[in-house]
């Protein structure tokens, strides 16, 4: 009852914040997307017999899926963005999400369902961000409200980092914290999902100990949003404390242990150092960064949770394209619908390529790359149309990285294409594409190959 308060209450904040202003109503959303986690456990401990852990977290999707209702209906001057080659690609992944769930709803129904939301979340956030139409004042408040919640986060990390692991390992268990993940992820063996916050070996059996959940209240979600956050701060951010940020925001990262999480942070790092001259530091940064890519990658893909890895889950992948090309359907594999429903193959949930490809089959592949590879090709080549030069296109430095990275975890994680991880992605690749369209209309400039690129600047 008390978490169907809090979206209901959600949603009038929401609705209630267009009328003060798209960007005040885009920051809502925001703000509603990254706390809903925090805002769930807190709600749980206030009133467990109350509380639906399930519920207060569905906040976030359905606050995305009714703010882009909202902005169909409500905002003025709207025009369906059509004309973009990302909006034509993703429409049609839309509405091939949406056949391919109609028809596995007979056979797997609320795997379906819960299977579905996955892939349609990232795209509706991606529509939400380009058709509002944020302007530059807008758009840095909302970056600067992610940057100081990571910040915090960060810092709430590493204090959870050193108290569980040196001061009370007992945390967990004396806060009764399994009723609250009970409610979350269904009945499981022992206190708490071993997973959950146990490091899993990386190099032998060393880590050992505990990785920080963060206010997300899971190591991979926080993991993801403090390796983008850090992007954003090393590629963006311009004030007197960037440095000291990025400190905090990368011990924070750390503090997740999350091999995802490090493969973003190491390619944001490789784009900075592209900037500098040509020297033997360079070289050295360059090289160092590349080898660190190559282990993580290499770590990606040789562990996982439990009995599997991701590599395992990867081959499942292959093994399905050759022997089903057509897919076992939406909802026929995925750690949310195995979760809830106890159903599902094991054995493709470890990587978001095994996950598409065996509902999909060939048809899962191909949304894949259009989801995600199609558009750091179109970042490439905004980058080569401005010649090299980051300062004139005002995100491109922080979305190029990122989706370089998340072109790799596409084949290699599972946990980045879900809600928290893919949430500041595709928010920023929805404001990215928007301002560079309406630059683009108000210049002109549409390039041969028909991606209207623009130019722009952009005061920090």
């Amino acid at each position: 009852m008390i978490s169907i308060i809090f979206l209901v209450i959600s949603l009038l904040i929401i609705i209630a914040g267009l009328f003060l202003g798209k960007g005040r109503f885009a920051l809502l959303i925001v703000a509603v997307c990254l706390l809903a986690n925090i805002v769930s456990i807190a709600l749980y401990f206030l009133a467990p017999a109350l509380s639906d852990v399930k519920i207060a977290i569905a906040t976030r999707e359905v606050s995305i899926y009714m703010a882009v209702l909202i902005t169909l209906i409500f905002i003025k001057n709207f025009r369906l963005p059509i004309f973009h080659p990302i909006d034509k690609i993703y429409y049609l992944l839309l509405l091939t999400y949406f056949a391919f769930i109609l028809i596995s709803l007979p056979r797997f129904s609320l795997s379906a369902l819960l299977m579905g939301r996955e892939l349609i979340f990232p795209i509706a956030t991606y529509f939400l961000f380009r058709f509002l139409n944020l302007d530059a004042k807008a758009i840095k408040a909302i970056i600067y409200f992610v940057i100081g919640l990571a910040a915090l986060a960060a810092v709430l990390a590493i204090f959870e980092q050193v108290y569980i692991n040196f001061i009370n390992s007992k945390l967990w268990e004396q806060i009764n914290i399994s009723g609250y993940l009970s409610q979350k992820y269904g009945s499981f063996a022992g206190s708490y999902p071993g997973s959950w916050v146990n490091y899993l070996p990386v190099f032998i059996n060393f880590p050992p100990g505990f990785r920080s959940i963060g206010i997300m209240l899971d190591p991979l979600a926080t993991g993801h949003f403090l390796a983008c956050s850090f992007a954003i701060v090393i590629s963006w951010y311009k004030g007197r404390y960037k440095r000291l940020l990025a400190l905090v925001i990368g011990a924070g990262a750390i503090c997740t242990f999350s091999k995802a999480t490090f493969l973003i942070c190491f390619i944001a790092i490789g784009s900075q150092a592209l900037k500098i001259r040509p020297n033997p530091l360079k070289q050295f940064i360059l090289g160092s960064v590349l080898l660190a890519i190559l282990g993580t990658g290499v770590l990606l893909l040789s562990t996982g949770d439990d009995n599997f890895t991701h590599f395992g889950s990867f081959r499942a992948g292959v093994v399905s394209l050759i022997t089903s090309p057509l897919g076992h359907g939406i909802g026929s594999t995925g750690y949310l619908a195995i979760l809830v429903t106890g159903e599902g193959s094991m054995e493709a949930i470890d990587t978001s390529f095994s996950v598409y490809i065996f509902q999909m089959g060939i048809i899962g592949l191909i949304a894949l790359l259009c989801l995600i590879i199609l558009p750091f090709f179109y970042l490439l080549l905004g980058l080569r149309h401005t010649k090299q030069n980051f300062g004139k296109t005002p995100l491109l430095p922080v979305c190029l990285p990122i989706f370089g990275a998340y072109s790799i975890l596409a084949f290699s994680s599972a946990a980045a294409f879900t809600a928290i991880p893919v949430f500041i992605p595709m928010m920023l690749l929805g404001m990215h594409v928007s301002i560079m369209v309406g630059q683009a209309k108000a210049d002109g400039i549409v390039s041969k190959h028909g991606l209207i690129m623009g130019k722009v600047e952009y005061a920090k």
